[in-house]
């Protein structure tokens, strides 16, 4: 058991195979969930190896493994959504008491969400935890780890594990600036050695949501979409979680007077997207260290001071988009861009369309 330096206890509690991206996925072209068309049907196979499922991904973008025999009963689901991001089921029922040894690579986040049923599993450091129903596990290594995965027979095993390649997170439809990411995961977007291992109790959203990939009140041609939107739902719930975990443990640390100076400051932010004054500048205006400031920020609104300016300069500006009487030019300086095109950028990355675009979009319902 290690301790983050914010306070955070860490622990690792999942299950899973190997997956280190191209070097073991290979070139195989994977067509984006929104797009469609050009997916595979699903594939079905009959008690394929867990280490096999890396390999079947080269061929397949979606196959079921059933598996049985006198350990187990159930099936094994893995979906490939888009590069990078995998959704992987296991819905058993553990006949016998058994352990499988299993290799998880780097690289990749891996968030485990145990449903039903206990395990033990023992990492090489020869570390032995709990997974226990309503207990999400998060973990991240620079190396390829070695897991056994323990079950007493005579139960029930169900786990939806989300595998994402952290680069996924910064590119639509998430499109993550790098400091919004909760305090946990940032060193795995670092290029030096990190070590991730955390667990944590969810709540109802978030086994709703994990529920449904497993329930899926979607079938047919929409069934993947379904699959793709929940698991991207899903991912988003657990940041939202961390984050306010953090905040809480944060918050802890500050005065009455710190946290009026924190509203002090998003008043002033609030009024000020022409001419954003400075994190030095405010910290002197209402008498709070810049440290306390950035940091107690964060945690008291969800974002730092610059991702929360850049929140309110796009809401203004799907505003002020909806009058087509106003120029982009003029939204961009009215927002305190001084180059029209860093506002396009921007806006760009925001919402996926230009602003041009945007406002074609709008007229265009308008007149339906």
């Amino acid at each position: 058991m290690e301790e983050y330096t914010n306070g955070v206890v860490f622990f690792l509690y999942t299950s899973t195979v190997s997956l280190t991206g191209k070097s073991h996925l290979g070139e195989r072209e994977v067509v984006d969930v929104s797009e469609g068309k050009g997916l595979d049907p699903l594939a079905e196979f009959n008690n394929k190896d867990y280490s096999q499922w890396v390999k079947l991904m080269r061929r397949y973008s979606q196959f079921r493994n059933y598996r049985e025999s006198d350990l187990e009963s159930g099936y094994e689901e893995v979906y490939c959504l888009r590069e990078g991001f995998y959704i992987r089921v296991l819905s058993l029922d553990i006949l016998k008491t058994n352990s499988i040894k299993l290799t998880f690579a780097g690289k990749h986040f891996l968030f485990c969400f145990k449903l039903k049923g206990t395990n033990i599993l023992r990492s090489s450091s020869s570390e032995e935890f709990v997974l226990t129903p309503l207990s999400i596990a998060m973990y991240y290594f620079d190396q390829d780890e070695f897991l056994e995965d323990f079950c007493e027979g005579g139960n029930e095993y169900l786990m939806v594990m989300l595998i994402v390649d952290p680069k996924v997170m910064t590119e639509i439809p998430f499109s993550y600036e790098s400091d919004a990411f909760p305090d946990l995961l940032k060193p795995a977007f670092h290029k030096k050695s990190v070590r991730i291992e955390f667990l944590h109790t969810f709540g109802s959203n978030i086994l709703a949501t994990a529920m449904a990939l497993v329930e899926r009140k979607v079938m047919g041609e929409h069934e993947r979409l379904y699959i793709g939107c929940k698991s991207a739902e899903l991912l988003c719930l657990v940041f939202h979680d961390l984050s306010l975990l953090e905040a809480n443990i944060h918050l802890n640390h500050f005065s009455q007077k710190d946290l009026k100076a924190l509203e002090s400051v998003k008043g002033k932010l609030d009024s000020s997207l022409q001419n954003v004054p400075s994190i030095s500048d405010m910290a002197k205006e209402f008498e709070i260290s810049e440290s306390r400031l950035k940091t107690g920020f964060k945690s008291l609104y969800g974002l730092h001071v610059r991702g929360y300016v850049l929140g309110l300069r796009m809401q203004k500006g799907q505003q002020l988009l909806m009058d087509r009487r106003i120029n982009i030019d003029r939204i961009a300086w009215d927002l305190g861009y001084q180059h029209t095109s860093s506002f396009i950028t921007a806006f760009k990355q925001h919402t996926g369309m230009t602003p041009k675009f945007y406002q074609d979009h709008l007229a265009a319902s308008a007149s339906e």
